[in-house]
């Protein structure tokens, strides 16, 4: 019987001398603080590429700051023109975050889940936009419903269930009118329910946003027992839906319609319309 040859080691990854691999460091920090600092597009380009530096031990040499990282940072201080800039320069790379460097595992779309946690809706509506000019719609839904295999970066949800779970309605909608899956009304209603308690009053308006576009671009929910009070939160019509008592009404089957085959025109929707 013949034996498969054993598998060859993994590369050896080269390692600098430590005190290059800190100048480089300071180097990055001091492109964090510009960033942070607010200096203009042009001038954090120039330091990324040129005074920002990462060592690649797979090819055993410095390199400038990936776009990526610096997407990152852009994302986190609130940089929306630095985000613009990075994203019509460098499409997709910008967007295509290397490995944890703790697990090596993948982060998935760590921008994506970047800009709903912070809630920049300018910058979530180009990531998206450039997404859309890349992939295609398949491609484009499989990426915004991928989840992060390691927990070192920003947990290990996916964009529409942080979404939910933080209260984001205006980022869950662009979400969900790109085609992520419309995941997570358990826990938006369980979040509402929560609210009733703790408060003795209605909940945040953002958090019944949600569930309402989760109700528009996801599938039927299964019926199950409401708290009596949720009533005067969500409305006869929609309690009585989500309880199993009576079906949809008309004018909500049309919202969902227009969710489904037109979803950029909810957005346009007088705000009397969706609560």
């Amino acid at each position: 019987m013949l034996l498969s040859p054993p598998p060859p080691p993994p590369p050896r990854l080269l390692l600098p001398p430590p005190s290059l691999l800190r100048e480089a460091e300071r180097g990055v920090f001091a492109f964090y603080c510009l960033v942070r600092s607010g200096a203009p597009v042009w001038r954090l380009e120039e330091a990324r590429e040129q005074e920002a530096q990462v060592w690649d031990g797979g090819r055993g040499q410095f390199w400038p700051l990936p776009p990526a990282q610096a997407l990152i940072y852009a994302l986190v201080h609130d940089r929306t023109d630095y985000v613009v800039a990075l994203l019509r320069r460098h499409g997709l790379a910008a967007l295509s975050p290397a490995p944890c460097s703790f697990c090596t595992r993948s982060v998935g779309p760590v921008h994506v889940r970047l800009a709903v946690r912070y809630d920049r809706q300018g910058a979530l509506r180009v990531i998206l936009r450039t997404l859309q000019a890349s992939l295609t719609p398949a491609a484009l839904a499989f990426h915004l419903d991928a989840l992060p295999q390691c927990a070192h970066s920003d947990g290990v949800e996916a964009a529409v269930a942080l979404a939910v779970a933080l209260s984001r309605p205006r980022c869950l909608l662009m979400l969900l009118a790109s085609g992520a899956t419309a995941t997570g009304l358990e826990a938006g209603l369980r979040r509402l329910e929560a609210g009733l308690r703790r408060l003795e009053a209605g909940p945040e308006q953002e958090a019944l946003r949600c569930v309402y576009f989760l109700l528009l671009f996801g599938h039927a929910p299964l019926p199950r027992p409401l708290d009596p009070q949720m009533q005067c939160i969500l409305g006869t019509p929609l309690f009585n839906w989500l309880s199993g008592q009576a079906p949809p009404t008309l004018f909500l089957h049309a919202l969902r319609t227009i969710a489904q085959t037109a979803p950029d025109a909810i957005d346009k929707l007088p705000p009397v319309i969706i609560p």
